[in-house]
């Protein structure tokens, strides 16, 4: 197969397949945002013992094995929750898997415009995205088989410790973590290359890994951050971005890396005719070589600027 039409078949794939990337990367925004709503507004409100309350205890000088754990009201809390535990795992599962089969697609619209991007790097976010929300599932069931446990036991304080995890939520505990990496991974591999081969604008880029970045250590911008740039990357699949302008590696098929700093300050300059052109090392290359002015022209505007030389000689000669 021609280059060519190799090139062409990879934009018409890109064309058939683009919406429904779009919309991956548009259902992964939503689910990825209103799973963190659930999460927040179900468990908000989990009570947490805190070691102060302990200290009483320890003044009395009982045994503190024999007495009821503190930590029965949480667990009573989780066990009342156990439906929204459940549909927030849910929700946020599917999030991760809808926003796997977007950077999928851009890892294969990467890998036809960039030879040395990783193969592996074509299936971690999906394969990411597949072990989280399996690992979602199970930690939330096993929670609630533990959950149930606990409160069945004793309460006390040495019931609640000694207490053994079922092995669903072991595996669920596993499953989510490995997910959760290679989902990161896929975050940080897939826009970096993207934005190499000018896939991607610098913005989007460097957005996209840092919210990968956050799948690994969420913090408060989290929740907010990658519904935003799933959002965004679904509007630039359909073909439409602020202003119009679309990438050109969209367009042509090929690797269009954007210009470095030097390069578009040196666009400006060339597109108002000014500047000079660079050299290689930095400089600037030799001007157009003015054209020579006549001698005559020369006395006459040396006599103009100093009049009084004239005079001077004029002087001495008599």
């Amino acid at each position: 197969m021609s280059a060519v039409a190799s090139v062409d078949d990879q934009l018409a794939w890109e064309k058939r397949q683009g919406p429904r990337a779009a919309l991956a990367a548009f259902v992964a925004a939503v689910l990825t945002l209103g799973g963190g709503f659930i999460t927040g507004i179900g468990l908000g409100g989990a009570p947490s013992p805190t070691v102060l309350e302990s200290l009483p205890r320890l003044q009395a000088g009982s045994a503190i094995g024999s007495q009821p754990s503190l930590r029965i009201e949480q667990f009573q809390f989780f066990q009342d929750h156990a439906g929204g535990i459940l549909i927030s795992a849910i929700v946020l599962g599917l999030g991760s898997l809808a926003a796997a089969g977007a950077l999928t697609y851009l890892a294969f619209a990467t890998r036809s415009r960039a030879a040395r991007f990783p193969r592996f790097a074509l299936y971690v976010a999906f394969v990411g995205g597949v072990l989280t929300l399996l690992g979602s599932l199970l930690s939330a069931l096993g929670n609630a088989s533990y959950v149930d446990d606990v409160l069945a036991g004793a309460k006390t304080v040495d019931a609640v410790r000694d207490a053994s995890q079922p092995g669903i939520l072991i595996a669920g505990s596993f499953l989510r973590l490995i997910g959760g990496l290679a989902l990161a991974l896929g975050y940080v591999l897939v826009p970096l290359n993207a934005m190499r081969v000018g896939l991607l604008t610098r913005f989007m880029g460097i957005l996209g890994i840092i919210a990968g970045a956050l799948t690994v250590v969420p913090i408060l911008a989290a929740p907010i951050l990658q519904p935003f740039w799933l959002a965004a990357l679904g509007v630039l699949f359909l073909g439409r971005w602020p202003g119009g302008r679309i990438p050109p590696a969209w367009r042509t098929g090929k690797s269009e890396p954007w210009p470095s700093s030097a390069e578009a300050r040196q666009q400006r300059l060339d597109a108002r005719g000014g500047g000079g052109r660079r050299t290689r090392g930095g400089g600037r290359a030799a001007e157009a070589t003015p054209e020579p002015v006549p001698a005559a022209d020369v006395e006459a505007r040396a006599a103009r600027v100093h009049p009084s030389s004239k005079k001077k000689k004029r002087k001495r000669r008599r």
